[in-house]
C-alpha cells in the first residue's frame, strides 16, 4: 500500500492577499523570470497648505501644495508589492496554472 503525503499550509502573521495592478518583469543572467507586482494609484500630495479664514473656517482649496505640479499633471504611484522570482520548471507550472484557470473561467462563462 502506498504511503500518502499530506502537507498542512501556515499562514505567516502577516498574510494579507493585495490587489494587484500590474506586473514588471525581467529575466535574469540565469534565465530565471523575475516577475514583480505591483499597486497603481494617484499619488497624493506630500502636503497642502490652506488658509485659516476670519470665521475660523479653512479655504475651499489648498494656496499651496507641494509637489507643485500636483495641480498641473497626473502622478501615479507605482508601489511594488512583492516579486517572484521563477525557474524554467516554475514558469511551465504557472503557464499550466493559469491556462487551467482560463479553461475553468471561461467554460463557467459559456453557461
Amino acid at each position: 500500500m502506498a504511503k500518502k503525503i499530506k502537507f498542512h499550509y501556515v499562514y505567516d502573521n502577516s498574510y494579507s492577499p493585495d490587489h494587484i495592478s500590474g506586473i514588471n518583469s525581467s529575466v535574469s543572467p540565469e534565465d530565471d523570470l523575475e516577475l514583480n507586482f505591483f499597486m497603481e494609484r494617484n499619488a497624493l500630495p506630500k502636503s497642502e497648505t490652506y488658509t485659516l479664514e476670519q470665521d475660523g473656517q479653512l479655504s475651499d482649496s489648498p494656496v499651496k501644495t507641494v509637489p507643485e505640479d500636483h495641480d498641473t499633471q497626473i502622478n501615479i504611484v507605482r508601489h511594488i508589492k512583492n516579486g517572484i522570482i521563477l525557474d524554467v520548471e516554475g514558469v511551465k507550472l504557472l503557464k499550466e496554472l493559469l491556462d487551467n484557470y482560463l479553461k475553468m473561467v471561461e467554460k463557467n462563462n459559456a453557461n
